[in-house]
């Protein structure tokens, strides 16, 4: 006899349809993007009546800002101690390679030109991060800028900068409260940052050839 298929019991009681709903919207959300993603789609994906999504969310659009609203928190934890801005970059650079799936969405959700009111803003995680930039630009003993880096990664590391700031630009301004300013001093500024990733990149040490016996 063929082996039974394990069945995976559906969800039951409202927290966790409510989670298992937004699992399910957050996994086709990046995949598929919002537009091209349905309210069946999202029901069958977990498992429960498409009815249950109007009852606890209301619309599609509802229970995207609750997968958006999810997603980003853990940013605000991520960031932590706002006193080590470095520290907490690092961290949230982790946190996006962990949560590429909101990355996806709002890449889609943007390019599909939602309003940035619309979206859930990453405003804790920013904030958090603007002031220890804040603090750390009052004068102080400067530390030595960070050098070494391969320049392969120093290019790429620009390149992406430099494309990842023309696709969210207009909600990372938001975000920080930048919104009405002038952009072309903005990119101005991005500019002089690109200077400086690039300038980090240093020689990459030679291949080691093996020694003629």
């Amino acid at each position: 006899m063929p082996p039974r298929r394990r069945t995976v019991a559906a969800p039951y009681g409202r927290d966790e349809v409510m989670t298992s709903l937004m699992d399910a919207a957050r996994d086709l959300f990046a995949k598929r993007g919002p537009a091209s993603v349905t309210v069946r789609d999202i029901a069958a994906r977990a498992r429960v009546s498409h009815g249950l999504i109007y009852r606890h969310f209301g619309t599609k659009d509802a229970l995207l800002k609750a997968v958006m609203r999810r997603e980003a928190m853990a940013f605000s934890t991520a960031a932590g101690d706002p006193k080590n801005p470095v520290a907490s970059v690092q961290r949230l650079f982790e946190e996006n390679i962990r949560r590429e799936r909101f990355i996806r969405i709002l890449a889609f959700a943007l390019l599909s030109r939602t309003r940035m009111e619309d979206l859930y803003s990453e405003e804790g995680a920013l904030g958090i991060l603007l002031t220890g930039v804040r603090e750390e630009s009052q004068p102080k003993a400067k530390s030595a800028p960070v050098t070494g880096i391969d320049p392969r990664i120093s290019v790429a590391a620009a390149s992406a900068f430099m494309k990842g700031w023309l696709l969210f630009e207009p909600w990372v301004l938001q975000a920080v409260g930048a919104v009405g300013e002038d952009v072309n001093v903005i990119r101005k500024d991005i500019g002089r940052l690109l200077e400086q990733v690039i300038s980090s990149g240093a020689p990459a040490p030679a291949p080691r050839s093996d020694p003629k016996t």
